[in-house]
Protein backbone atom coordinates (compact mmCIF):
# COMPACT_ATOMS: atom_id res chain seq x y z
CA UNK A 1 0.00 0.00 0.00
CA UNK A 2 2.52 2.45 1.04
CA UNK A 3 4.65 1.62 -1.91
CA UNK A 4 1.90 1.84 -4.70
CA UNK A 5 1.47 6.09 -2.47
CA UNK A 6 4.90 6.32 -3.06
CA UNK A 7 4.83 5.55 -7.00
CA UNK A 8 1.69 8.40 -7.56
CA UNK A 9 3.41 10.77 -5.58
CA UNK A 10 6.75 9.97 -7.67
CA UNK A 11 5.41 12.66 -10.66
CA UNK A 12 9.18 13.33 -11.90
CA UNK A 13 9.45 9.79 -12.82
CA UNK A 14 5.63 10.26 -14.59
CA UNK A 15 7.26 14.07 -16.53
CA UNK A 16 10.13 11.79 -17.97
CA UNK A 17 7.68 9.07 -19.66
CA UNK A 18 5.38 11.88 -20.49
CA UNK A 19 7.59 14.55 -22.28
CA UNK A 20 9.04 12.00 -24.82
CA UNK A 21 5.24 10.98 -25.93
CA UNK A 22 3.53 14.54 -25.91
CA UNK A 23 6.75 15.47 -28.53
CA UNK A 24 5.74 13.36 -31.03
CA UNK A 25 2.26 14.80 -31.46
CA UNK A 26 1.05 16.87 -34.03
CA UNK A 27 -0.08 20.46 -33.58
CA UNK A 28 -4.52 18.87 -34.01
CA UNK A 29 -3.83 16.75 -31.53
CA UNK A 30 -1.74 18.81 -28.93
CA UNK A 31 -4.61 20.85 -29.47
CA UNK A 32 -7.29 18.41 -28.73
CA UNK A 33 -5.40 17.21 -25.70
CA UNK A 34 -4.93 20.46 -24.55
CA UNK A 35 -8.57 21.58 -24.43
CA UNK A 36 -9.20 17.74 -22.44
CA UNK A 37 -6.57 18.74 -19.98
CA UNK A 38 -7.40 22.25 -19.45
CA UNK A 39 -11.58 21.36 -18.70
CA UNK A 40 -10.18 18.27 -16.45
CA UNK A 41 -7.85 20.84 -14.38
CA UNK A 42 -10.13 23.15 -12.64
CA UNK A 43 -12.47 20.61 -11.41
CA UNK A 44 -9.28 18.60 -10.07
CA UNK A 45 -7.70 21.88 -9.02
CA UNK A 46 -10.46 23.55 -6.96
CA UNK A 47 -10.85 19.57 -5.51
CA UNK A 48 -7.07 20.26 -4.54
CA UNK A 49 -7.38 23.24 -3.01
CA UNK A 50 -10.67 22.82 -1.19
CA UNK A 51 -10.02 19.14 0.64
CA UNK A 52 -5.58 19.25 0.82
CA UNK A 53 -4.39 23.22 0.34
CA UNK A 54 -6.64 25.27 2.11
CA UNK A 55 -6.18 22.52 5.42
CA UNK A 56 -2.82 23.09 5.29
CA UNK A 57 -3.50 26.94 4.80
CA UNK A 58 -5.80 26.95 7.99
CA UNK A 59 -3.16 25.10 10.17
CA UNK A 60 -0.23 28.10 8.71
CA UNK A 61 -3.36 30.92 9.78
CA UNK A 62 -3.50 28.55 13.34
CA UNK A 63 0.10 28.51 13.90
CA UNK A 64 0.55 32.62 13.17
CA UNK A 65 -1.76 33.18 15.68
CA UNK A 66 -2.84 36.74 15.58
CA UNK A 67 -2.11 38.42 12.17
CA UNK A 68 -1.79 41.71 13.05
CA UNK A 69 0.62 41.48 15.55
CA UNK A 70 2.42 38.87 13.38
CA UNK A 71 2.26 41.62 10.96
CA UNK A 72 3.75 44.09 12.92
CA UNK A 73 6.46 42.28 13.94
CA UNK A 74 7.19 41.52 10.21
CA UNK A 75 6.64 45.08 9.59
CA UNK A 76 9.30 46.59 12.47
CA UNK A 77 11.46 44.03 10.93
CA UNK A 78 11.43 45.31 7.21
CA UNK A 79 11.38 49.03 8.70
CA UNK A 80 14.87 48.28 10.10
CA UNK A 81 16.14 46.70 6.72
CA UNK A 82 15.24 49.57 4.67
CA UNK A 83 12.52 47.86 3.40
CA UNK A 84 8.49 49.75 2.51
CA UNK A 85 6.32 48.88 5.34
CA UNK A 86 3.49 47.55 2.74
CA UNK A 87 5.84 44.55 2.27
CA UNK A 88 5.11 42.69 5.74
CA UNK A 89 1.66 41.79 4.51
CA UNK A 90 3.18 40.52 1.67
CA UNK A 91 5.97 38.69 3.06
CA UNK A 92 3.02 36.56 5.45
CA UNK A 93 1.44 35.75 2.34
CA UNK A 94 4.77 34.39 0.58
CA UNK A 95 5.19 32.71 3.67
CA UNK A 96 1.96 31.33 4.00
CA UNK A 97 1.83 29.99 0.64
CA UNK A 98 5.14 28.33 1.03
CA UNK A 99 4.37 26.60 3.60
CA UNK A 100 1.23 25.23 2.10
CA UNK A 101 2.81 24.00 -0.86
CA UNK A 102 5.79 22.84 1.33
CA UNK A 103 4.10 19.43 1.83
CA UNK A 104 3.35 18.94 -1.55
CA UNK A 105 6.98 19.88 -3.24
CA UNK A 106 8.88 17.64 -0.27
CA UNK A 107 6.25 14.78 -1.58
CA UNK A 108 6.25 15.46 -4.92
CA UNK A 109 10.25 16.21 -5.63
CA UNK A 110 11.58 13.19 -3.25
CA UNK A 111 9.24 10.95 -3.59
CA UNK A 112 11.30 9.02 -5.53
CA UNK A 113 13.95 9.14 -3.10
CA UNK A 114 12.33 7.27 -0.48
CA UNK A 115 14.38 4.00 -0.24
CA UNK A 116 17.31 7.14 1.18
CA UNK A 117 17.20 7.45 4.80
CA UNK A 118 16.67 11.23 5.60
CA UNK A 119 15.21 11.61 2.64
CA UNK A 120 12.42 8.73 3.38
CA UNK A 121 11.87 10.10 6.57
CA UNK A 122 11.33 14.00 5.37
CA UNK A 123 8.88 12.41 2.59
CA UNK A 124 6.59 10.18 5.25
CA UNK A 125 6.39 13.66 7.79
CA UNK A 126 5.57 15.49 4.39
CA UNK A 127 2.80 12.62 3.28
CA UNK A 128 1.34 12.49 7.14
CA UNK A 129 1.04 15.67 7.52
CA UNK A 130 -1.23 15.86 4.46
CA UNK A 131 -3.15 13.21 5.76
CA UNK A 132 -3.72 14.34 9.23
CA UNK A 133 -4.25 17.78 7.76
CA UNK A 134 -6.77 16.50 5.27
CA UNK A 135 -8.83 14.09 7.72
CA UNK A 136 -11.16 16.95 9.23
CA UNK A 137 -12.53 18.22 5.81
CA UNK A 138 -13.34 14.40 4.62
CA UNK A 139 -14.58 13.32 8.06
CA UNK A 140 -16.66 16.42 8.10
CA UNK A 141 -18.21 15.47 4.32
CA UNK A 142 -18.20 12.28 5.62
CA UNK A 143 -19.92 12.74 8.96
CA UNK A 144 -22.77 14.96 7.20
CA UNK A 145 -23.75 12.60 4.53
CA UNK A 146 -26.95 10.91 4.99
CA UNK A 147 -26.17 8.27 2.62
CA UNK A 148 -24.16 6.09 5.11
CA UNK A 149 -27.14 6.50 7.44
CA UNK A 150 -29.79 4.77 4.98
CA UNK A 151 -27.40 2.41 3.59
CA UNK A 152 -25.95 1.18 6.57
CA UNK A 153 -28.64 1.58 8.98
CA UNK A 154 -26.92 0.05 11.74
CA UNK A 155 -24.59 3.11 13.76
CA UNK A 156 -21.62 1.08 14.33
CA UNK A 157 -21.72 -0.21 10.36
CA UNK A 158 -22.53 3.36 9.44
CA UNK A 159 -19.39 4.82 11.46
CA UNK A 160 -16.93 2.05 9.86
CA UNK A 161 -18.35 2.89 6.65
CA UNK A 162 -17.57 6.94 7.57
CA UNK A 163 -13.97 6.60 8.95
CA UNK A 164 -13.37 3.99 5.80
CA UNK A 165 -14.90 6.78 3.22
CA UNK A 166 -12.75 9.33 4.89
CA UNK A 167 -9.30 7.37 5.08
CA UNK A 168 -9.78 7.07 1.12
CA UNK A 169 -10.88 10.65 0.41
CA UNK A 170 -7.57 11.65 2.85
CA UNK A 171 -5.47 9.60 0.32
CA UNK A 172 -6.86 10.82 -2.95
CA UNK A 173 -6.58 14.52 -2.15
CA UNK A 174 -3.16 14.43 -0.70
CA UNK A 175 -1.59 11.79 -3.18
CA UNK A 176 -4.09 11.50 -6.70
CA UNK A 177 -5.61 14.69 -6.95
CA UNK A 178 -2.24 16.51 -6.20
CA UNK A 179 -0.32 14.60 -8.51
CA UNK A 180 -3.36 14.99 -11.00
CA UNK A 181 -2.97 18.48 -10.77
CA UNK A 182 0.73 19.04 -11.55
CA UNK A 183 1.00 16.29 -14.54
CA UNK A 184 -1.55 18.21 -16.20
CA UNK A 185 -0.04 21.55 -15.06
CA UNK A 186 2.92 19.94 -16.76
CA UNK A 187 0.82 18.20 -19.94
CA UNK A 188 -0.55 21.82 -20.67
CA UNK A 189 2.89 23.04 -20.71
CA UNK A 190 4.03 20.80 -22.96
CA UNK A 191 1.49 20.66 -24.93
CA UNK A 192 1.59 24.21 -25.75
CA UNK A 193 5.05 24.22 -26.30
CA UNK A 194 3.48 21.48 -29.44
CA UNK A 195 1.17 24.14 -30.49
CA UNK A 196 3.18 27.25 -30.77
CA UNK A 197 6.18 25.69 -31.71
CA UNK A 198 5.27 22.55 -33.37
CA UNK A 199 6.71 19.01 -33.15
CA UNK A 200 10.60 19.04 -33.35
CA UNK A 201 12.40 17.74 -36.30
CA UNK A 202 12.83 14.20 -35.74
CA UNK A 203 16.80 12.77 -36.02
CA UNK A 204 17.64 11.03 -38.93
CA UNK A 205 18.79 7.44 -38.01
CA UNK A 206 21.75 7.07 -39.31
CA UNK A 207 22.56 4.20 -41.86
CA UNK A 208 25.95 1.81 -41.15
CA UNK A 209 27.64 1.21 -44.77
CA UNK A 210 28.76 -2.44 -45.34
Amino acid sequence: MFKAIIRMMDVPTALALLAPRVQRLGRGGALLIFSCCLICLGPLAYLWWKYDLSSTWDWFRWLLGDRALAEGQVRAAATQVGADKDTAGLVIILFGFGFTLLPSAVQVGLARFVNVPALGFLVKVALGFDLVTDWGPMWELAAKNLWFDTTFRWWPLAGLARLIAAAIGAVLASVVIQSAVILIIAALIYLAAVILLGPPPSRPTATIEQ
